[in-house]
């Protein structure tokens, strides 16, 4: 995950320096209680209402605030990315039982049709073939 966010953000990053992209944001799968949510988050620019408060004094940092928060920024994207990706993966996973388990219940219902069918027409030709016997003996009794 970590290699695809990378990739990723380094194509966001292009087309901002190109002015191809203002903002950006991740529509994904969700899975919670058994149930796929379709969530929505923006990436860029950071929301910074989901960040924790600042505290009351700075930080000692050894960069200056400029670079660190570059960084920092460049570094807040690829874990969202790389959240994202797991949450899609994830997604897939929990998908792939759940899809299995309708194809499996289409199976049966259309076996429990087909031998439905099968005993109808089993019965059918059953009939059929006693009436020909009925109707032979009755012809072979009216020649006698």
């Amino acid at each position: 995950m970590p290699k695809l966010a990378q990739i990723i953000s380094t194509a966001v990053y292009k087309a901002l320096a190109a002015g191809q992209i203002d903002g950006l944001d991740a529509i994904f799968t969700h899975w919670t209680s058994g149930r796929a949510e379709v969530q929505r988050d923006t990436l860029f620019p950071i929301d910074l209402t989901k960040l924790p408060p600042s505290p009351p004094e700075p930080p000692l940092t050894q960069r200056d605030t400029a670079t660190l928060l570059q960084s920092l920024g460049a570094d807040y994207l690829h874990a969202q990315l790389c959240k994202i990706a797991l949450h899609a993966f994830s997604a897939e996973n929990e998908a792939r039982p759940a899809a299995m388990t309708a194809a499996g219940s289409q199976i049966k219902t259309e076996l429990t049709a087909i031998q439905a069918a099968q005993r109808s027409l089993r019965q059918d030709a059953i009939t059929a073939e006693i009436i020909d016997l009925g109707t032979g003996v009755e012809a072979a009794r009216s020649r006698r």
